[in-house]
């Protein structure tokens, strides 16, 4: 399937406007956007014919995507936010390594190496043939970044945070009570209280 955009003035109420983002690539894992202080949309998704990261923004026009990550299948489950200099990053989950991982564009700069954030490839605790699946990151108002995700292999919620996007603190399990942690969403309040909904497999709620 194709990667589509709806867009909509607020002065022509639900008049959407719909716009193909890459209709030659077969999207699958999720996609996510999010809008800079300029009022661009910035877009990551996944490459499922390819396995890789891709990438692309909307400035009024759509611009060409480019494949940021490709080693591996690389780019499920990415999820995109913004801090207050602009920058870009994406968190994404690597199944060739079953690492969590990142990658930064610096405003001005461009694409930074990605980085292994949990799972094989680090030195944090970990199982070998984890997948760290389903990620939510956002930023909070002091530019610290925080990303939820599911341990897939061991069926639990897990945490990891930054003050500045170079040095993260060791990965938490938060809960590990059954099957937890899929299908989660992360919020942070103008008190940068972390606010983490998932589903419950075992429980079956929310």
């Amino acid at each position: 399937g194709s990667v589509m955009l709806q867009t909509v003035p607020l002065s022509q109420g639900f008049d959407w406007k719909t716009t193909t983002i890459d209709s030659t690539t077969t999207v699958d894992y999720a996609t996510s956007i999010r809008i800079d202080s300029s009022d661009v949309a910035h877009i990551s998704y996944y490459d499922d014919s390819n396995g890789d990261l891709m990438y692309t923004y909307y400035d009024g026009a759509i611009q060409t995507p480019v494949r940021i990550a490709t080693t591996g299948d690389v780019g499920k489950y990415s999820s995109l936010d913004i801090d207050s200099n602009d920058n870009i990053y994406i968190s994404f989950s690597d199944y060739t390594t079953g690492d969590l991982s990142l990658i930064k564009k610096q405003q001005g700069v461009g694409w930074g190496s990605i980085v292994q954030l949990d799972g094989d490839a680090t030195t944090s605790s970990h199982t070998n043939g984890d997948i760290r699946e389903e990620i939510s990151l956002a930023i909070d108002d002091d530019d610290g970044i925080h990303i939820v995700y599911f341990d897939w292999s061991n069926g639990n919620l897990r945490y990891i945070n930054s003050s500045d996007g170079i040095y993260w603190d060791l990965p938490q399990t938060i809960t590990s009570n059954g099957v937890v942690g899929s299908r989660n969403s992360l919020a942070i309040n103008s008190l940068n209280e972390v606010h983490i909904m998932y589903y419950s497999q075992s429980g079956g709620g929310i």
